[in-house]
C-alpha cells in the first residue's frame, strides 16, 4: 500500500511538471538548480542556470566533469530545481550511460546546430546528470 502511495505521489509531482513544461515548452529554456555544498566550500547553496531535458519523468543535465556544480552534486545529490516559481526538490545521480539519448533530446528541444555551438564534440567532458523529482513546493 505505501509503495502505491508513493509511485502515485510522485507520477502526480511528474504530470505537474510535465504540465508546466507543455504549457510554457516554448519559454523555459532552463531552469535553476540550487545544489549544496557537502563539505565543500562554505556549506551555503550554489545556484546555477542550465539547460535541461525532461523525459520519462526525469530531469536531465549536461555539464563539464570539472565544473563545480558537478562535483557538489556527486557529494551532496539532494537538489532543489526551480522553474517559474515552483520548486521541486530530488536527489541527482551522474549517468554518464544515457549520454547518447539525452544528447538526443537535448537536439530534440534546442536544435542541432544549438547543442552543436555549446556542446561541440566535447561529449566525453560532459557528464550527464538524471534527476528523481520528490517533491514539490
Amino acid at each position: 500500500m505505501l509503495a502505491q502511495t508513493i509511485k502515485g505521489f510522485v507520477s502526480d509531482l511528474a504530470q505537474r511538471f510535465r504540465k508546466l513544461l507543455v504549457h510554457h515548452d516554448d519559454q523555459l529554456w532552463s531552469l535553476a538548480l540550487a545544489c549544496w555544498r557537502a563539505k565543500r566550500g562554505t556549506g551555503l547553496p550554489r545556484k546555477v542556470e542550465l539547460w535541461f531535458a525532461y523525459h520519462e519523468g526525469r530531469v536531465y543535465l549536461l555539464g563539464h566533469r570539472d565544473s563545480n556544480w558537478i562535483r557538489n552534486l556527486v557529494a551532496q545529490p539532494h537538489v532543489t530545481l526551480e522553474m517559474e516559481g515552483v520548486l521541486f526538490k530530488g536527489i541527482a545521480t551522474v549517468a554518464d550511460e544515457k549520454r547518447d539519448l539525452v544528447y538526443d533530446l537535448f537536439r530534440e528541444k534546442y536544435g542541432k546546430s544549438q547543442v552543436q555551438y555549446w556542446y561541440g564534440d566535447h561529449r566525453g567532458n560532459r557528464r550527464i546528470v538524471e534527476i528523481a523529482l520528490m517533491e514539490s513546493s
